[in-house]
């Protein structure tokens, strides 16, 4: 219940984000001093987006670093991708480390990113879509990087007053399955 609340609270806090942060992301502070966020969300629009530029990541003080990634074996991905941002600002904020998870790199490189690029799909048809990513639990800690059990997102598509609701949820592992719909929930 307390999972429900919290991803309902920053569902509605996306919602009211006004239309001059579309491309934002907004990031939940940091989960139980590990260093990772725990839930980041986003909006997308149709239309023009900013080219992404090959920012450095660069760090908060909570966040974790990138030679703690370096020697675990995992990719860092982009919570809220680069290539969705409406601003250069955004761009760059996307590459901040709050806003990375360590993830298995098949996943990263595959399902991960088809997911990505679901949701540009999506927002290219419809009048908007906001995105909530998280994570369930810490599977073990590799050199000091916490590593998540699972991850999920959360997709509500927008479209002439009707909204369509997507859940996925993928174990932080090499994929079984090659298809998306494998990993589609019920909510």
């Amino acid at each position: 219940m307390k999972n429900f609340l919290t991803i309902l609270a920053v569902f509605i806090s996306c919602t009211l984000m006004s239309q001059e942060k579309i491309g934002a992301y907004k990031v939940r502070q940091d989960h139980n001093g590990t260093g990772l966020s725990k839930i980041v969300t986003y909006v997308v629009t149709p239309g023009k987006r900013q080219p992404t530029r090959d920012y450095l990541f660069h760090q908060e003080t909570w966040s974790l670093s990138e030679t703690q990634y370096r020697k675990s074996g995992y990719s860092k991905c982009q919570v809220f991708p680069p290539n969705l941002a409406a601003t250069l600002d955004h761009s760059f904020k996307a590459f901040n480390m709050k806003n990375v998870w360590p993830m298995h790199p098949t996943l990263h490189s595959g399902l991960w990113k088809m997911l990505e690029r679901r949701v540009e799909e999506l927002a290219n048809t419809s009048d908007s879509v906001r995105v909530i990513c998280g994570f369930t639990g810490i599977m073990f800690y590799k050199h000091g990087l916490p590593i998540p059990t699972s991850y999920y997102k959360i997709i509500y598509t927008f479209k002439e007053g009707m909204v369509s609701r997507e859940k996925y949820r993928f174990p932080n592992e090499s994929p079984v399955h090659n298809n998306l719909i494998n990993y589609l929930k019920s909510m």
